[in-house]
């Protein structure tokens, strides 16, 4: 669902409020045209930036939204996991818990690029923290986007997409490397519906905002003690039934208000079964 609720004084990235849009040609690939492409978290340029790709670099588009096309992260690229769900072997992590948010920064207001499961090995990289794990992307499946300007199919890639607008339906098992956390480059196939799609963005109890100058948002979400973690961008009809209960919310982060993230509200549903996020830093 997209948010009514008008916005003074605070950033708001109107583009994280598209939807993606998957179609049955992906994944296919595309190659930089010049130096210098921005990879971004989200479908707009006022999302955060990631890295910037060389030209000649191979990327894996795995969906679409308007201008842009959602790549996998490649490998080089420095990704942040909270350190309480990692173990560190040498230069190398092991994450000990299943459904880990994989964020963009050392922080619980950076966007997730992807989970990692109980198992999954990332290698670290020298900067990071007590609290957060600096790691490379790796083989792992996470998501960024880049502007369909500064890239273009590679050849053969386009013939594949006018062949195959009519396999909506066969599974994404047929493609070889899928599912396959280690698989080398060259047989690494993503996901055609990723995960992203229907994992929550955060955790905790839903609150009203009150009288706060400079806020217009009527909801919150708070962390077990009652800190302000996100502000919730949505309809009031929508949220009002999860007031002060422990909720799931599935949705993007917007933008930041008074230095607390936004989230524009997709979905909210009452927790059921434990998944690690906010309460414990994820």
């Amino acid at each position: 669902m997209r948010g009514k609720t008008a916005v003074l004084g605070c950033l708001l990235l109107v583009g994280g409020l598209v939807p993606y849009l998957f179609a049955g040609s992906f994944p296919f690939k595309v190659v930089v045209l010049k130096d210098g492409l921005r990879l971004r978290t989200d479908s707009t340029v006022a999302s955060q930036e990631i890295g910037r790709l060389k030209k000649g670099t191979h990327l894996t588009v795995v969906g679409s939204a308007y201008d842009w096309y959602r790549v996998k992260v490649p490998r080089w690229v420095k990704v942040y996991i909270y350190s309480k769900y990692v173990k560190r072997k040498g230069q190398v992590g092991l994450v000990q818990a299943d459904k880990v948010n994989v964020r963009a920064g050392a922080g619980l207001g950076y966007p997730v690029l992807g989970q990692a499961n109980s198992g999954d090995t990332f290698r670290l990289c020298p900067s990071g923290s007590k609290e957060w794990v600096c790691a490379y992307a790796g083989q792992h499946d996470l998501y960024a986007w880049v502007h369909k300007s500064g890239v273009k199919p590679v050849a053969g890639t386009q013939e594949l997409q006018e062949r195959k607008p009519e396999n909506k339906e066969v599974p994404s098992s047929t493609s070889q490397g899928e599912g396959t956390k280690k698989a080398s480059p060259a047989e690494e196939t993503p996901k055609t519906a990723p995960e992203k799609e229907d994992l929550p963005l955060a955790k905790g109890v839903v609150s009203d905002v009150g009288r706060v100058i400079g806020v217009r948002y009527r909801f919150k979400l708070v962390d077990e003690k009652g800190k302000t973690i996100y502000y919730l961008d949505g309809d009031k009809e929508d949220i009002t039934p999860f007031l002060n209960k422990k909720v799931f919310v599935y949705g993007t982060v917007s933008g930041v208000c008074k230095g607390v993230p936004v989230i524009t509200v997709r979905k909210i549903s009452l927790t059921k079964v434990p998944v690690i996020d906010v309460f414990n830093g994820n």
